[in-house]
């Protein structure tokens, strides 16, 4: 029956053409060559009779058919369907054995089990096409419940910006040189993770390069271990941004989607990763980096504003466009230009989605500068404030200019905390004129303070002892 049917559905080549413009006609270029197709064929040929034969074996063993193998394998030899010049191999190594199946199984006759075992391994050889994307590799498929997957997968240049999604709105390609405004934030789009539950176990993934769409890798060594929706990608060696990048990172979709991991990052370019990520293209600079992060939600945004751990960042010699901090230490009204530094280190802590910092240290050619304050990862904003000190002026004391630094942290805005400077710089000289206004005006008014005593205290206390010694008096 099946085989008239597929020679009428042969012979209908109108058919055939419509269904290839529904369908496709398109065809993935395998990369294998002739020889493992046909070996994976004759393995599963072999396979496949072996398991129609031991069905034989059983249901006559069940109904006492006694049936002979053999003289079976014979007859479909001389069919006009199978007519394969594998059931004579078959057929000997049946009766070899007499009306049985060879030390009960057919894949345990020696000549079918040398032929078995020649041509097994090209059925683990794997060609898959995702999303454009040509995979090689080696497998092996338990299909029992849901699969279970043990893989090695080798692929050129992975692009996967269709499944990650494109970078944050608001933010330009690593390219551009400048920072572009960001007015919508991260995509609040829903985050399909529901791939997760359609396979267990382990894939160890080898690519070229792989486009996130938010971050760009070379070359990629990548365990991935996944067991009942949690996949752990341990990140062997990843190639990125000039240095390399190692850890765990973990995708856990068993109650609602989270994220986490524990990063480490070495010899990283951080203009191009910022800007790439965040649409940050002012901070250029060479340094290693660590964190430890846990976020969930069912979008980039809703995780973003829900992260919490905590990290460091130590960075070599770099500079920072959009600000001059030298030359701002001499004139207040300085905007724009470039600040020089020899080296950079913080380290910082993250909760819903802030990340906060009281103790970045900057080593510049002339002076020091610290900084605190806290960046909104879920908001893309900034409120920290940055202070130079100059240590060769104002005596022996130096010179400090805090610089606050917020707003969107695609463009922020820069502006010297003049009454904080002056506080911080000067506190000795507005102490020391304090102290003659006080003086100068006990001298006026007349009133001698006590230990401790502020002048205005004194004049009040002036105050209410006349007024009390006039009391008094009309009681005289």
């Amino acid at each position: 029956m099946y085989k008239r049917q597929a020679r009428s559905w042969s012979a209908e080549k109108d058919t055939r053409q419509a269904a290839e413009a529904i369908l496709g006609g398109a065809r993935l270029a395998l990369g294998l060559s002739p020889e493992v197709l046909a070996d994976a064929l004759k393995a599963g040929r072999i396979l496949a009779h072996a398991q129609g034969f031991r069905l034989l074996t059983a249901a006559s063993r069940e109904y006492q058919w006694s049936l002979d193998l053999a003289r079976i394998a014979e007859i479909w030899r001389a069919g006009c369907i199978i007519r394969s010049a594998l059931l004579n191999d078959l057929a000997d190594a049946l009766r070899a054995d007499g009306a049985g199946e060879p030390q009960g199984h057919l894949i345990l006759a020696p000549a079918i089990a040398e032929d078995l075992a020649a041509s097994v391994p090209a059925l683990r050889e794997v060609v898959a096409d995702l999303g454009g994307n040509a995979l090689t590799g080696a497998a092996d498929i338990t299909l029992n419940g849901t699969p279970d997957v043990n893989a090695q997968i080798n692929v050129g240049a992975l692009d996967l910006t269709g499944f990650a999604g494109s970078a944050p709105s608001g933010t330009a390609p690593a390219s551009t040189t400048s920072a572009p405004s960001s007015t919508t934030g991260w995509s609040k789009a829903p985050i399909d993770a529901s791939a997760l539950s359609a396979f267990n176990g382990e894939i160890a993934l080898r690519a070229d390069s792989i486009d996130l769409g938010t971050l760009s890798l070379g070359a990629t060594r990548v365990l991935l271990r996944n067991d009942r929706s949690r996949l752990v990608a341990e990140l062997r060696e990843i190639r990125a941004y000039a240095g390399v990048i190692s850890g765990e990172f973990v995708v856990n979709n068993r109650n609602g989607l989270s994220v986490g991991g524990a990063l480490n990052a070495t010899s990283i370019a951080m203009q191009p990763l910022l800007q790439q990520t965040a649409g940050l293209g002012r901070f250029h600079g060479t340094g290693d980096a660590e964190v430890s992060f846990l976020g969930s939600g069912a979008s980039l945004d809703a995780i973003m504003r829900s992260l919490s751990g905590w990290g460091a960042v130590n960075v070599g010699r770099g500079h920072i466009e959009g600000i001059d901090l030298d030359a701002l230490m001499g004139n207040f009204d300085v905007e724009g230009g470039t600040t020089v530094f020899d080296s950079l280190a913080a380290t910082f802590d993250m909760d819903q989605g802030v990340l906060r910092n009281d103790d970045l240290l900057m080593q510049l050619p002339n002076f020091t500068a610290t900084g605190t304050g806290q960046v909104g990862l879920g908001a893309q904003t900034l409120d920290y404030t940055v202070t130079p000190k100059a240590l060769r002026v104002n005596g022996d004391r130096g010179l400090a200019i805090p610089v606050r630094i917020f707003g969107p942290w695609a463009a922020p805005q820069i502006k010297p905390d003049l009454q904080a400077a002056l506080d911080m710089n000067f506190a000795k000289e507005k102490e020391q004129a304090r102290q003659k206004l006080n003086e100068k005006l006990e001298e006026e008014l007349g009133v001698s303070r006590q230990d401790g005593q502020s002048v205005e205290d004194a004049v009040k206390q002036k105050v209410e002892d006349e007024l009390r010694r006039g009391l008094f008096k009309l009681f005289d």
